[in-house]
């Protein structure tokens, strides 16, 4: 059976928590090693922290970005900086990375690949994070139906960047465009609600590493907000003016989107700083 259990550091010493959840016939936990003994009854053969597998997940889609903007460059500079109206640009949207070129969609697919099931794990731990907080009475049905909501955007968001990673945007316009557009508005809401889970379940407050995260959290969602109006201003003023390295600046904001997107996510190695995932 899967067992994801979070536990906070005040209730290890307690009686354990009977929060699992059945997924898949692979003994997964999520937690600390010492509650991992106390509730198994032995020691962990294969695990690893979560500092080290959000640094490993995050840097994934990071390099994918790199890897495919300079790849594409280097082969397919003409076609992946060409807009429709022939003006002159120097970097391409991630769109046309992944899309217009060969290397840099294969690059892409790869790591989004590797790093999406993590993901997906990090998703449904965030929810029971929240749901066992030992700093709110989370039998109050509205705090219960954020936590829902939090985590079934945070799910659509994942599946937003399957689709836009597969679908691309030089053979399935339409549904990449879709994809991208679901992923950043599930991403912006998810986060805006993520935000008032860790205020209001007092997790923001708890300790040192909790009011850091916070504050990076915070900061990467209105960078998140910036950045995505300045994109939507540039991407209208290339398509209605149709001038010289707009596209380009355009390109170059949506990389930083990226960036906060990641960061924000990556805030999960503060929050489980001494938990680990453990297989078997």
């Amino acid at each position: 059976m899967v067992y994801i259990q979070i536990v906070d550091d005040d209730l290890i010493q307690k009686k354990p928590s009977k929060s699992t959840l059945n997924i898949y016939p692979i003994p997964l936990f999520v937690g600390h090693l010492q509650h991992f003994y106390h509730v198994r009854g032995e020691k962990p053969r294969i695990y690893i922290s979560i500092r080290n597998a959000t640094a490993f997940c995050c840097s994934l889609p990071l390099l994918a970005l790199i890897l495919c903007v300079s790849s594409s460059l280097y082969y397919d500079f003409y076609k992946v900086t060409k807009t429709h109206c022939l003006v002159y640009n120097v970097l391409p949207s991630i769109s046309a990375a992944i899309g217009d070129s060969d290397t840099g969609r294969s690059v892409w697919r790869a790591f989004i690949f590797v790093h999406i099931l993590p993901r997906y794990l990090a998703c449904l731990a965030y929810g029971f994070y929240f749901y066992n907080s030992s700093y709110f009475p989370h039998k109050r049905r509205i705090y219960t139906c954020v936590v829902i909501a939090s985590t079934a955007l945070h799910f659509f968001e994942l599946n937003s960047l399957l689709v836009l990673t597969i679908f691309t945007s030089n053979e399935h316009h339409g549904l990449h465009v879709f994809g991208f557009s679901s992923f950043q508005v599930c991403a912006l809401v998810h986060m805006f609600l993520h935000l008032i889970l860790y205020k209001h379940s007092g997790r923001s407050l708890s300790g040192k590493l909790e009011r850091y995260s916070y504050r990076l959290k915070k900061s990467c969602f209105l960078s998140s907000i910036l950045l995505l109006i300045i994109c939507t201003y540039l991407y209208y003023r290339h398509n209605a003016y149709c001038e010289p390295y707009v596209f380009s600046a355009f390109s170059f904001f949506e990389y930083l989107l990226v960036v906060a997107n990641v960061m924000f996510h990556s805030t999960i190695r503060f929050d489980l700083y001494e938990q680990y995932m453990v297989v078997g």
